[in-house]
């Protein structure tokens, strides 16, 4: 099994054991009312700190779904001199949850290439995407974007191969990668709308 595939596993077991979790101590009789909803806030409050330095990622996020590409560009360009000026927001990826990975830079730097791929520049496209490889080997998603990528410069050969990459490391592309890109993308207008 893949590491994209374990954690597309083991995203929805840990949602429903901590809501399930936070459900049984509310049921049980265990814990207040007000103390599990100090809980929750904490959790909140806790998001929203953690997410802060990540905003110009996320507003990147949000304006990419949107169609906004040069703003969505300029604001990824940003995040990533973010991480060059303060290195430790690499590690607040550990405060969400990262199906493909866990490298923010990589997600970026993939995010990038995708822009790029909308405009229909492939070429202008595979940098960065193989960059996002070069940080991280198993991320899948880069992969299938390069076959997008290769695909439009008229390399089959080469898309297939890339195609298969991504398959073998997890996308596909999907019923069940749309659903979890749709839920990045809802968290993602919810965090730039915060920040």
């Amino acid at each position: 099994m893949n590491r994209t595939t374990f954690r597309k596993f083991l995203y929805p077991v840990l949602l429903l054991a901590l809501f399930g979790g936070l459900a049984a101590l509310a049921f049980s009789g265990r814990i207040s009312n007000s103390a599990l909803l100090g809980i929750a806030l904490g959790l909140l409050l806790l998001g929203r700190i953690v997410n802060y330095p990540l905003r110009h990622f996320y507003r990147g996020l949000r304006a990419f779904q949107q169609q906004q590409l040069e703003a969505a560009e300029h604001l990824f360009h940003t995040f990533l001199q973010d991480l060059e000026r303060r290195p430790w927001i690499r590690h607040l990826i550990w405060w969400s949850f990262g199906v493909y990975t866990t490298s923010l830079e990589a997600m970026a730097r993939n995010n990038l290439g995708a822009i790029q791929l909308r405009k229909g520049r492939f070429e202008a496209a595979q940098p960065f995407l193989l960059q996002a490889v070069a940080l991280d080997p198993n991320y899948s998603k880069p992969y299938f974007n390069l076959a997008v990528a290769a695909a439009g410069l008229g390399q089959r050969e080469q898309s297939e191969r890339y195609f298969q990459q991504a398959q073998a490391l997890g996308y596909s592309g999907g019923s069940f990668d749309q659903f979890l890109t749709a839920v990045q993308e809802e968290y993602a207008a919810v965090n730039a709308k915060l920040s």
